[in-house]
Protein backbone atom coordinates (compact mmCIF):
# COMPACT_ATOMS: atom_id res chain seq x y z
CA UNK A 1 0.00 0.00 0.00
CA UNK A 2 1.23 3.38 -1.02
CA UNK A 3 0.23 6.34 1.12
CA UNK A 4 0.49 10.02 0.36
CA UNK A 5 -0.70 13.29 1.05
CA UNK A 6 -2.43 13.79 -2.80
CA UNK A 7 -2.13 12.63 -6.12
CA UNK A 8 -1.86 15.77 -8.02
CA UNK A 9 0.46 16.57 -10.87
CA UNK A 10 3.63 16.68 -8.55
CA UNK A 11 6.79 15.07 -9.23
CA UNK A 12 6.34 12.36 -6.32
CA UNK A 13 2.85 11.39 -7.61
CA UNK A 14 4.14 10.94 -10.79
CA UNK A 15 7.02 8.40 -9.20
CA UNK A 16 3.97 6.82 -7.43
CA UNK A 17 2.15 6.10 -10.61
CA UNK A 18 4.67 4.43 -12.12
CA UNK A 19 5.54 2.25 -9.45
CA UNK A 20 1.93 1.64 -8.93
CA UNK A 21 0.75 0.67 -12.52
CA UNK A 22 5.08 -1.25 -12.85
CA UNK A 23 4.37 -3.13 -9.92
CA UNK A 24 0.49 -4.16 -10.73
CA UNK A 25 1.74 -5.23 -14.15
CA UNK A 26 3.98 -7.65 -12.81
CA UNK A 27 1.57 -9.47 -10.89
CA UNK A 28 1.75 -7.29 -7.31
CA UNK A 29 -1.53 -6.29 -5.75
CA UNK A 30 -1.49 -2.78 -5.20
CA UNK A 31 -3.66 0.35 -3.23
CA UNK A 32 -3.10 3.71 -2.67
CA UNK A 33 -4.16 5.67 0.17
CA UNK A 34 -4.51 9.74 -0.24
CA UNK A 35 -4.39 12.01 2.75
CA UNK A 36 -6.09 15.28 1.35
CA UNK A 37 -7.75 14.14 -1.60
CA UNK A 38 -10.07 11.44 -3.16
CA UNK A 39 -10.11 9.44 -6.14
CA UNK A 40 -11.40 12.18 -8.21
CA UNK A 41 -8.77 14.60 -7.61
CA UNK A 42 -5.45 12.20 -9.27
CA UNK A 43 -4.23 13.31 -12.13
CA UNK A 44 -2.31 10.59 -13.72
CA UNK A 45 -3.63 7.69 -14.91
CA UNK A 46 -3.18 4.31 -13.26
CA UNK A 47 -4.43 1.14 -14.03
CA UNK A 48 -7.89 0.33 -13.29
CA UNK A 49 -6.87 -2.67 -10.99
CA UNK A 50 -5.06 -0.47 -8.69
CA UNK A 51 -6.86 0.28 -5.79
CA UNK A 52 -7.86 3.17 -3.63
CA UNK A 53 -8.75 3.19 -0.73
CA UNK A 54 -8.65 6.67 0.60
CA UNK A 55 -12.36 7.54 1.86
CA UNK A 56 -13.97 11.23 0.69
CA UNK A 57 -13.22 14.08 2.50
CA UNK A 58 -15.80 15.05 4.99
CA UNK A 59 -13.92 18.25 6.59
CA UNK A 60 -13.23 21.32 4.70
CA UNK A 61 -9.07 22.70 5.88
CA UNK A 62 -10.40 26.01 6.89
CA UNK A 63 -8.44 26.36 10.09
CA UNK A 64 -5.29 24.39 11.28
CA UNK A 65 -7.56 22.84 14.18
CA UNK A 66 -9.61 21.21 11.27
CA UNK A 67 -6.92 19.92 9.46
CA UNK A 68 -5.24 18.35 13.05
CA UNK A 69 -9.07 17.03 13.58
CA UNK A 70 -8.38 15.55 9.82
CA UNK A 71 -5.25 14.36 10.13
CA UNK A 72 -6.13 12.37 13.31
CA UNK A 73 -9.13 11.06 11.12
CA UNK A 74 -7.10 9.78 8.73
CA UNK A 75 -3.99 8.41 11.18
CA UNK A 76 -6.91 5.96 12.38
CA UNK A 77 -8.47 4.72 8.91
CA UNK A 78 -4.99 4.18 7.85
CA UNK A 79 -4.37 1.58 11.11
CA UNK A 80 -7.51 0.17 10.45
CA UNK A 81 -7.16 0.01 6.77
CA UNK A 82 -3.49 -1.52 7.57
CA UNK A 83 -5.33 -4.13 10.29
CA UNK A 84 -7.54 -5.46 7.85
CA UNK A 85 -5.77 -5.62 4.27
CA UNK A 86 -2.45 -6.78 6.16
CA UNK A 87 0.01 -5.98 3.37
CA UNK A 88 3.55 -6.93 2.78
CA UNK A 89 4.47 -3.55 2.92
CA UNK A 90 3.42 0.24 3.50
CA UNK A 91 5.28 2.61 1.53
CA UNK A 92 5.31 6.77 2.63
CA UNK A 93 6.22 9.58 0.16
CA UNK A 94 6.84 13.02 1.48
CA UNK A 95 7.19 13.85 5.56
CA UNK A 96 2.98 13.71 6.31
CA UNK A 97 2.50 10.51 4.97
CA UNK A 98 6.29 9.00 6.34
CA UNK A 99 4.58 9.62 9.80
CA UNK A 100 1.34 8.31 9.47
CA UNK A 101 2.49 5.24 7.87
CA UNK A 102 4.66 4.84 10.88
CA UNK A 103 2.10 5.67 13.21
CA UNK A 104 -0.56 3.70 11.38
CA UNK A 105 1.54 0.74 11.13
CA UNK A 106 2.81 0.79 14.84
CA UNK A 107 2.72 -3.16 16.16
CA UNK A 108 1.04 -4.46 13.13
CA UNK A 109 3.84 -6.31 12.17
CA UNK A 110 3.52 -4.93 8.69
CA UNK A 111 7.05 -3.19 6.74
CA UNK A 112 6.95 0.15 7.04
CA UNK A 113 9.27 2.14 4.08
CA UNK A 114 9.12 5.85 3.93
CA UNK A 115 10.76 8.25 1.41
CA UNK A 116 11.76 11.25 1.42
CA UNK A 117 11.78 13.17 -2.13
CA UNK A 118 13.01 16.53 -1.95
CA UNK A 119 16.32 18.22 -0.19
CA UNK A 120 15.75 18.06 3.51
CA UNK A 121 18.42 21.16 4.31
CA UNK A 122 16.23 23.57 2.16
CA UNK A 123 12.74 22.42 2.20
CA UNK A 124 11.76 23.78 5.53
CA UNK A 125 8.19 22.08 6.28
CA UNK A 126 6.81 23.22 9.95
CA UNK A 127 8.87 22.76 13.34
CA UNK A 128 6.31 20.30 14.65
CA UNK A 129 6.63 17.97 11.57
CA UNK A 130 10.12 18.55 11.67
CA UNK A 131 10.25 17.43 15.67
CA UNK A 132 7.98 14.18 14.30
CA UNK A 133 10.16 13.46 11.61
CA UNK A 134 13.45 13.10 14.04
CA UNK A 135 11.27 11.46 16.69
CA UNK A 136 9.49 8.60 14.55
CA UNK A 137 11.35 8.25 11.19
CA UNK A 138 14.11 5.99 13.19
CA UNK A 139 11.00 3.29 13.32
CA UNK A 140 10.27 2.70 9.49
CA UNK A 141 12.13 -0.72 8.80
CA UNK A 142 13.61 1.50 5.89
CA UNK A 143 14.10 5.41 4.23
CA UNK A 144 14.47 5.57 0.78
CA UNK A 145 16.20 8.84 -0.28
CA UNK A 146 17.03 10.34 -4.34
CA UNK A 147 19.19 13.20 -2.86
CA UNK A 148 23.16 11.76 -1.60
CA UNK A 149 23.08 15.21 0.81
CA UNK A 150 19.91 13.74 2.68
CA UNK A 151 22.09 10.71 4.27
CA UNK A 152 24.29 13.20 6.23
CA UNK A 153 21.23 14.99 7.69
CA UNK A 154 19.11 11.71 8.29
CA UNK A 155 21.98 9.11 9.99
CA UNK A 156 21.76 11.45 12.87
CA UNK A 157 18.89 9.93 13.56
CA UNK A 158 18.19 7.21 11.59
CA UNK A 159 20.61 4.01 11.54
CA UNK A 160 22.33 4.12 8.67
CA UNK A 161 22.02 1.06 7.48
CA UNK A 162 18.27 1.65 6.89
CA UNK A 163 19.14 4.63 4.75
CA UNK A 164 18.97 3.28 0.82
CA UNK A 165 19.81 5.74 -2.37
CA UNK A 166 17.27 3.99 -5.23
CA UNK A 167 17.32 6.47 -8.36
CA UNK A 168 13.42 7.44 -9.29
CA UNK A 169 11.96 5.48 -12.07
CA UNK A 170 10.95 6.95 -15.21
CA UNK A 171 8.77 5.34 -18.27
CA UNK A 172 10.66 5.06 -21.79
CA UNK A 173 9.32 6.90 -24.31
CA UNK A 174 6.73 5.48 -26.07
CA UNK A 175 6.76 8.19 -28.82
CA UNK A 176 9.37 7.99 -31.64
CA UNK A 177 12.14 11.00 -30.79
CA UNK A 178 11.47 13.62 -33.43
CA UNK A 179 14.62 14.08 -35.98
CA UNK A 180 13.75 17.74 -36.32
CA UNK A 181 12.93 19.60 -33.53
CA UNK A 182 10.86 23.10 -32.97
CA UNK A 183 12.51 26.09 -31.74
CA UNK A 184 11.65 25.85 -27.86
CA UNK A 185 12.59 26.32 -24.43
CA UNK A 186 10.71 24.12 -22.26
CA UNK A 187 10.40 24.79 -18.72
CA UNK A 188 7.86 22.44 -16.42
CA UNK A 189 6.77 23.58 -12.84
CA UNK A 190 5.22 24.62 -9.88
CA UNK A 191 5.06 28.67 -9.96
CA UNK A 192 6.66 28.90 -6.46
CA UNK A 193 9.59 30.42 -4.67
CA UNK A 194 11.55 26.59 -4.97
CA UNK A 195 11.66 26.19 -8.91
CA UNK A 196 12.35 30.01 -9.42
CA UNK A 197 10.66 30.03 -13.16
CA UNK A 198 11.67 33.82 -12.93
CA UNK A 199 14.69 32.97 -13.49
CA UNK A 200 14.58 31.31 -17.05
CA UNK A 201 12.29 34.38 -17.92
CA UNK A 202 15.51 36.83 -17.30
CA UNK A 203 17.82 34.63 -18.83
CA UNK A 204 15.37 34.42 -21.75
CA UNK A 205 15.14 37.75 -21.82
CA UNK A 206 19.24 37.85 -21.82
CA UNK A 207 19.56 35.84 -24.46
CA UNK A 208 17.63 37.46 -26.99
CA UNK A 209 16.79 33.93 -28.83
CA UNK A 210 13.30 35.13 -29.51
CA UNK A 211 14.89 37.27 -32.42
CA UNK A 212 16.26 33.84 -33.94
CA UNK A 213 12.47 32.53 -34.16
CA UNK A 214 12.65 30.82 -30.36
CA UNK A 215 9.63 30.75 -28.04
CA UNK A 216 9.77 29.82 -24.15
CA UNK A 217 6.97 27.40 -23.41
CA UNK A 218 6.17 27.12 -19.25
CA UNK A 219 3.33 24.70 -17.97
CA UNK A 220 2.43 24.69 -14.26
CA UNK A 221 0.38 26.18 -11.48
CA UNK A 222 0.67 27.85 -8.10
CA UNK A 223 0.59 31.23 -6.61
CA UNK A 224 3.42 33.09 -8.62
CA UNK A 225 1.46 33.19 -12.02
CA UNK A 226 0.72 36.49 -11.87
CA UNK A 227 4.22 37.66 -10.77
CA UNK A 228 5.83 35.86 -13.39
CA UNK A 229 3.31 37.26 -16.21
CA UNK A 230 4.13 40.86 -15.46
CA UNK A 231 7.94 39.75 -15.42
CA UNK A 232 7.25 38.81 -19.29
CA UNK A 233 5.53 42.22 -19.96
CA UNK A 234 8.21 43.87 -18.18
CA UNK A 235 10.64 42.33 -20.62
CA UNK A 236 8.38 42.53 -23.54
CA UNK A 237 8.61 38.54 -24.43
CA UNK A 238 4.36 38.58 -24.11
CA UNK A 239 4.22 37.43 -27.47
CA UNK A 240 7.25 34.54 -27.48
CA UNK A 241 6.37 33.13 -23.67
CA UNK A 242 3.69 31.04 -23.56
CA UNK A 243 2.19 29.83 -20.13
CA UNK A 244 0.09 26.97 -19.92
CA UNK A 245 -1.63 24.51 -17.08
CA UNK A 246 -0.38 21.22 -16.42
CA UNK A 247 -1.35 18.04 -18.77
CA UNK A 248 -0.77 14.94 -18.32
CA UNK A 249 0.49 14.23 -22.47
CA UNK A 250 3.26 16.53 -22.09
CA UNK A 251 5.93 14.55 -24.34
CA UNK A 252 3.25 14.19 -26.75
CA UNK A 253 2.89 17.88 -27.13
CA UNK A 254 6.33 19.10 -26.28
CA UNK A 255 8.81 15.95 -27.17
CA UNK A 256 9.86 18.09 -29.89
CA UNK A 257 11.54 20.96 -28.44
CA UNK A 258 14.85 21.34 -28.35
CA UNK A 259 15.83 22.77 -24.99
CA UNK A 260 14.58 21.57 -21.59
CA UNK A 261 15.18 24.26 -18.82
CA UNK A 262 15.33 23.88 -15.15
CA UNK A 263 16.74 26.54 -12.32
CA UNK A 264 15.32 25.68 -9.31
CA UNK A 265 16.53 26.32 -6.07
CA UNK A 266 16.62 23.22 -5.02
CA UNK A 267 15.05 19.82 -6.19
CA UNK A 268 15.46 15.85 -4.89
CA UNK A 269 15.56 13.73 -8.52
CA UNK A 270 12.72 15.79 -10.69
CA UNK A 271 11.23 13.24 -13.04
CA UNK A 272 10.66 16.04 -15.15
CA UNK A 273 14.23 16.22 -16.10
CA UNK A 274 14.67 12.90 -16.38
CA UNK A 275 12.34 12.57 -19.08
CA UNK A 276 12.77 15.83 -21.07
CA UNK A 277 16.73 14.26 -21.27
CA UNK A 278 14.93 10.63 -22.15
CA UNK A 279 12.64 12.53 -25.17
CA UNK A 280 16.17 13.98 -26.40
CA UNK A 281 15.65 17.65 -25.27
CA UNK A 282 19.35 19.18 -23.96
CA UNK A 283 18.99 20.52 -20.50
CA UNK A 284 20.14 23.94 -18.82
CA UNK A 285 20.15 23.53 -15.38
CA UNK A 286 21.13 25.16 -11.97
CA UNK A 287 22.87 23.04 -9.07
CA UNK A 288 19.87 23.07 -7.28
CA UNK A 289 18.59 20.29 -9.39
CA UNK A 290 20.40 17.52 -7.09
CA UNK A 291 22.80 14.77 -7.80
CA UNK A 292 21.43 14.81 -11.66
CA UNK A 293 23.57 18.48 -12.08
CA UNK A 294 26.67 16.79 -11.00
CA UNK A 295 26.06 13.92 -14.36
CA UNK A 296 24.86 16.28 -16.48
CA UNK A 297 27.87 18.24 -16.36
CA UNK A 298 29.80 15.11 -16.89
CA UNK A 299 28.39 15.34 -20.03
CA UNK A 300 28.84 18.52 -20.79
CA UNK A 301 30.10 21.53 -17.78
CA UNK A 302 28.53 24.23 -19.52
CA UNK A 303 24.90 23.11 -18.91
CA UNK A 304 25.50 23.64 -15.24
CA UNK A 305 24.61 27.01 -13.65
CA UNK A 306 24.55 28.67 -9.81
CA UNK A 307 21.02 29.96 -9.38
CA UNK A 308 21.70 33.67 -10.07
CA UNK A 309 24.04 33.27 -13.41
CA UNK A 310 21.60 34.94 -15.77
CA UNK A 311 24.47 35.72 -18.46
CA UNK A 312 25.85 32.15 -17.99
CA UNK A 313 22.19 30.45 -18.68
CA UNK A 314 22.14 33.18 -21.75
CA UNK A 315 24.82 32.12 -23.21
CA UNK A 316 24.40 28.96 -23.15
CA UNK A 317 20.92 29.60 -24.49
CA UNK A 318 22.49 31.43 -27.28
CA UNK A 319 25.37 28.28 -27.79
CA UNK A 320 22.54 25.59 -28.03
CA UNK A 321 20.08 27.86 -30.07
CA UNK A 322 22.73 28.64 -33.06
CA UNK A 323 23.91 25.54 -32.92
CA UNK A 324 21.72 22.15 -32.54
CA UNK A 325 23.71 19.75 -34.08
CA UNK A 326 26.10 19.95 -30.99
CA UNK A 327 22.77 19.63 -29.27
CA UNK A 328 21.86 16.33 -30.73
CA UNK A 329 25.50 14.88 -30.08
CA UNK A 330 25.08 16.21 -26.15
CA UNK A 331 21.46 14.52 -26.09
CA UNK A 332 23.07 10.85 -27.15
CA UNK A 333 25.36 11.17 -23.89
CA UNK A 334 22.45 12.36 -21.81
CA UNK A 335 20.35 9.54 -22.79
CA UNK A 336 22.62 7.23 -22.12
CA UNK A 337 22.44 8.63 -18.47
CA UNK A 338 18.72 7.86 -18.08
CA UNK A 339 19.05 4.50 -19.22
CA UNK A 340 19.43 2.82 -15.46
CA UNK A 341 16.49 5.30 -14.29
CA UNK A 342 13.63 3.27 -16.84
CA UNK A 343 11.15 1.59 -14.91
CA UNK A 344 11.98 -2.20 -16.05
CA UNK A 345 15.61 -1.31 -14.57
CA UNK A 346 14.96 0.98 -11.72
CA UNK A 347 11.92 -1.13 -10.34
CA UNK A 348 14.10 -3.73 -9.42
CA UNK A 349 15.59 -1.95 -6.44
CA UNK A 350 12.75 -0.67 -5.71
CA UNK A 351 11.06 -3.68 -5.51
CA UNK A 352 13.54 -5.83 -4.02
CA UNK A 353 13.77 -2.97 -1.16
CA UNK A 354 10.41 -2.30 -0.30
CA UNK A 355 9.45 -5.60 0.36
CA UNK A 356 12.48 -6.61 2.16
CA UNK A 357 14.44 -8.97 -0.28
CA UNK A 358 17.45 -7.51 -0.07
CA UNK A 359 17.54 -8.89 3.68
Amino acid sequence: MIVIPEMGPGGAERVVSLLANTWNDNGLRVAIYTIFSNKETNFYHLRDSVGWVAEPIQLQMNSNGRKRVLLFHRLLALRKIIKTLKPKAVLGFLPTANILCVLGAWNTGVRVVISERNCIRKRIIPIHWRLLRRLFYRYADLTIINLRTNYQILKEYINPSRIVYLRNPIARPTVQKAQTRRPIVFCVGRFNEQKRIDRIIESFAISQIEKLGWSLEIIGYGPLKQELSDLVRLKGLDTHVNFLGPTEDLWEIYGDSSIFALVSEYEGMPNVLLEAMAHGLVPVVTKGVGDLAIEISECDENLVFDGEDFDGMANALRRLASCQSEGRELASCLERLVEVHYCENAIVEWTKFVLGENQ
